[in-house]
């Protein structure tokens, strides 16, 4: 980007004309960062309280109970959907309606925490994609509880806060970020192979 700069500028000052041009590598490398700003920008607009109703049965993104146009955004924005969604952890802001089945309350940061769990959760229902990233054992409870998910998560809320919370979140980013892809067979993120 110097070279070309620098070229340019000497050629102006010099009265020539400059015909550099930025090399294949280069010009892939800017490609890449615009797609990348453009998601970006895409995925900040995404208003996660006007979500709707996500039923009971599956997963957010299983499309044969779900078909939410806020999921799609969000899988529309790859990995970096997930920087998003912790962003929003810590809202406060109340979600209207009857959002979750058998929730008293849902707020944006209730949702983006499901959402997460849910992209992170193999087409079995059963097994997390990343170790760790069970409801149990993000939110230390005891295995085999019976507890409803919004008594699990109003519990560690009282306890550690949601900050705690979306620190924990990023550290799973940040500690896989690079290994990260979505996996649209099985509709979820998954690590790549070492």
């Amino acid at each position: 980007m110097n070279r070309i700069l620098n070229a340019s500028i000497a050629a102006i000052l010099f009265g020539g004309s400059s015909n550099v041009r930025p090399s294949n590598i280069e010009s892939r490398v800017f490609q890449a960062k615009d797609r990348f700003q453009e998601r970006a920008k895409q995925i900040s607009s995404i208003d996660l309280a006007k979500i709707g109703h996500i039923t009971s049965k599956g997963r957010v993104q299983d499309l044969e109970y779900n078909h939410l146009e806020v999921i799609d955004r969000l899988i529309a924005g790859g990995k970096e959907s997930i920087p998003f969604l912790i962003s929003q952890l810590e809202s406060e802001k109340k979600v209207q309606g009857q959002v979750l089945d058998l929730w008293y309350k849902v707020t944006v940061g209730d949702l983006a925490f499901c959402l997460l769990m849910d992209f992170f959760t193999d087409p079995t229902w059963t097994k997390p994609t990343i170790t760790g990233l069970t409801w149990e054992e993000f939110l230390e409870v005891e295995k085999g509880s019976d507890q409803a998910a919004e008594y699990k998560l109003r519990s560690y809320i009282s306890k550690h806060g949601r900050r705690q919370i979306k620190a924990k979140w990023q550290r799973v980013w940040e500690q896989n970020q690079e290994r990260l892809y979505w996996d649209e067979n099985d509709r979820c993120f998954k690590l790549k192979p070492l």
